[in-house]
């Protein structure tokens, strides 16, 4: 950590691991209301240890002396790690904030240290100092985006080590709820995808809730109001079973993904009420289901199929568009898997970050990869996580309805 790693107050009280994603199929449709996606959880995790500090003056100077606080560090702060400490306010008005940050500070973890405070709050439960240190293996060595959703599983990661820490019994469904809610915050774009797939671990069949219902409830109410919102009817995240046969493949393309912005210059170019659009979401959702059945049925074919037509329609959406998923390092990739007859497409909201094949055959596997790497791309040492990976890894392995 730059810096160097200021000495531990406290006791460790609380250590939780999560993993990362990958989007295998409904990218873009995903950020539609009751549509879906299928992601992958994988194997490289980031992780958050919460160290108790109730009792000791803490936040440091400028937050309130001997209130009780406490302060965050983490690669994204360097040497100055954030620091906050709990307000008066919010016990008394559930609009109100329930920490303040120095600085003024907003990103990701900010906004699930806000959401899960405001929920203790309201749940009547006492505030208490803690510190918490961030660590994470989702980017590259030099600290590369890999597009693997940090943002997301810092979310998770806070959301699970608070609930334990307070006693909230937050179960799956509701971690994941949270979670959203914070994350929706500062990205109102985001489908959730990452943070179901960091949730609940290995396959994932996931359809996406209202978020803009959910933060107009959030906005008008409490954080409470906003678990119980109508935004999240019909929203699910099912846990799929690991087929047998298929081997994750990742390249990737030494450039990051701005995900935000992609989406939000697809919404202007593409209205939602055209016949593209709607043709788009329609062939997305029988992309999807035929996934899941080949997952469902460890049927490598139908896996292949099924990659390859989310392909297609996400590269019909990027001209009718005018935006670029498939990049030339993007393109490359996929070229040099279809010509040892291996289906790949982009990952995520592609623009950069990845590229994604489920080849059945070992062979295949091992020869797309060797010419992948001989093109000077890397190919990413990745495998599914399943519920069980990682300490304290809180990835459940089960399915929910909201």
């Amino acid at each position: 950590m730059p810096g160097g790693r200021r000495q531990r107050r406290g006791s460790l009280v609380v250590r939780v691991s999560v993993p990362g994603k990958l989007f295998l199929a409904g990218e873009y449709a995903i950020v539609e209301p009751a549509h879906s996606a299928v992601l992958v959880a994988v194997d490289r995790f980031l992780t958050v240890e919460l160290t108790a500090t109730d009792g000791e003056a803490s936040g440091g100077e400028g937050l309130g002396g001997e209130e009780l606080g406490g302060v965050v560090e983490s690669s994204e702060y360097g040497a100055n790690p954030l620091k906050w400490h709990h307000t008066k306010k919010a016990a008394a008005d559930t609009t109100a904030a329930a920490v303040e940050f120095l600085g003024e500070r907003r990103d990701y973890v900010t906004a699930a240290l806000q959401t899960c405070e405001k929920l203790r709050a309201e749940r009547g439960i006492s505030p208490r100092g803690y510190d918490l240190t961030i660590t994470s293996k989702l980017n590259g060595d030099n600290g590369d985006k890999l597009g693997l959703g940090s943002s997301g599983a810092v979310v998770v990661a806070i959301v699970a080590a608070l609930s334990e820490h307070y006693g909230m019994g937050l179960s799956t469904a509701e971690r994941f709820k949270v979670a959203l809610l914070a994350a929706a915050q500062i990205s109102p774009q985001g489908s959730g995808g990452d943070i179901a797939a960091s949730t609940l671990g290995g396959w994932i069949h996931y359809r996406s809730p209202d978020r803009r219902q959910v933060l107009e409830d959030y906005a008008t109410g409490s954080v409470s109001a906003a678990l119980s919102s109508r935004g999240w009817h019909g929203s699910a995240a099912y846990s799929l079973p690991a087929p047998k046969q298929t081997h994750l493949l990742v390249g990737w393309t030494k450039a990051p993904a701005l995900t935000d912005k992609l989406v939000a210059n697809l919404q202007q170019r593409t209205p939602r009420n055209s016949p593209v659009y709607a043709d788009f979401l329609t062939t997305s959702e029988h992309a999807v289901t035929e996934l899941v059945t080949g997952i469902v049925t460890d049927n490598g074919e139908q896996i292949s199929g099924a990659i390859e037509l989310a392909r297609q329609n996400l590269a019909t959406l990027s001209d009718a568009a005018a935006i670029t998923i498939e990049t030339p390092a993007l393109q490359q990739m996929r070229e040099l898997a279809a010509a040892v007859g291996v289906a790949a497409k982009t990952s995520g909201a592609g623009g950069g970050d990845c590229a994604i094949a489920l080849p059945a055959d070992p062979a295949k596997h091992d020869a797309v990869a060797a010419a992948w790497q001989r093109a000077n791309i890397s190919v990413l040492d990745l495998s599914v996580a399943g519920a069980t990976d990682g300490a304290g890894q809180i990835g459940s392995g089960e399915s929910f309805e909201l």
